[in-house]
């Protein structure tokens, strides 16, 4: 796929979505929008996280399946979690993890599948527009941008309110004003609509949030089977205290990164070294590969950091040669 294009596609819409008098009165955060394309190559390496990839793509259109897990205690047999009644999926993992990865994933392949899909990164470097006071409307201006249904709904319920003047932040009158009567609307469709909510625990501080995560689970008993949101985040205490609560909702589910079966993710981890190191002019041995893979101990972060060390040729340490840092 086109990056730059998408990238373009993406800020068209939803620019001129914001230069409408009336839209222009929803606060959007553009940037949290194309952040997946930012030029990073954000995303996993193609023939990585291949499970669970495929398990997330048939939930988000609405597919009966199980995402398989470690084995539970006292048990050799792999556990399992079924996601086919699930609306709200969260997606906890420590950083490095891969949570990031595998969102990002998913939304381009729900982007390349013309499927009507959000997406919100929150970057702690970049709170000042990136934060909860916009989450929900740029959301919503999101869906509107893709689904002239959606636009049209969203577009009488701007006109309708009373006190947009005021350009309230918080995000529970947000999302029960603009978010929520669009889901709840598309109860009468068959147009699956995914959101994805990327790295909350970058959303501010404790207190920045807190308003956020009390106006989250209100979202659960109010979606039709046609969405699906998926959250990432760090299992940060406050967050983890709020996913323990809608997790008693039917439609809601936790998953663990730590709970991914372990040979999947070894195997990724050294498909990913290979990926980075093989060939001229490192021409790392086998042995040499396993070593580094046994030593991530499951981490990507880990493994990511010391292929870029051995291969960095600007860390101002060019005494040591990449093959002698391997």
């Amino acid at each position: 796929a086109d990056t730059f294009a998408d990238v373009q596609i993406i800020k068209k819409d939803l620019q001129h979505l914001v230069k409408d008098d009336v839209f222009s009165a929803l606060p959007c955060a553009v940037q949290a929008a194309i952040a997946l394309y930012d030029g990073s190559d954000r995303g996993c390496l193609p023939g990585t996280r291949t499970a669970i990839l495929d398990a997330l793509q048939t939930w988000a259109v609405g597919g009966s399946v199980s995402v398989v897990l470690n084995p539970l205690p006292n048990s050799s047999a792999p556990s399992t979690l079924s996601l086919s009644d699930t609306g709200i999926l969260w997606l906890l993992g420590v950083a490095g993890s891969g949570k990031s990865s595998i969102a990002v994933s998913l939304a381009k392949y729900l982007h390349s599948a013309s499927m009507c899909t959000a997406y919100y990164r929150f970057e702690a470097a970049k709170q000042h527009h990136m934060n909860p006071s916009n989450l929900f409307t740029t959301i919503a201006l999101q869906l509107a941008a893709q689904n002239p249904v959606l636009e049209a709904q969203l577009l009488e319920l701007v006109r309708s309110a009373k006190d947009l003047q005021q350009r309230s932040e918080d995000p529970a009158e947000q999302l029960e004003k603009f978010l929520l009567p669009l889901l709840k609307g598309n109860s009468s469709t068959l147009t699956p609509i995914v959101i994805i909510i990327d790295a909350l625990d970058e959303s501010g501080g404790v207190s920045r949030r807190k308003k956020l995560l009390k106006a989250l689970p209100s979202l659960a008993p109010h979606l039709p089977s046609t969405v699906h949101i998926l959250i990432t985040s760090r299992p940060e205490l406050d967050i983890l205290d709020m996913v323990e609560i809608s997790s008693e909702l039917p439609n809601v589910s936790r998953l663990s990164m730590d709970t991914l079966p372990n040979q999947s993710t070894q195997n990724d981890i050294s498909h990913y070294i290979s990926h980075m190191l093989e060939g001229p002019p490192l021409n790392p041995t086998q042995k040499q590969l396993e070593k580094l893979s046994s030593m991530a101990q499951l981490s990507f972060q880990w493994a990511s950091t010391a292929c870029l060390y051995i291969v960095d040729q600007e860390d101002g340490n060019q005494a040591v040669p990449p093959s002698k840092r391997l």
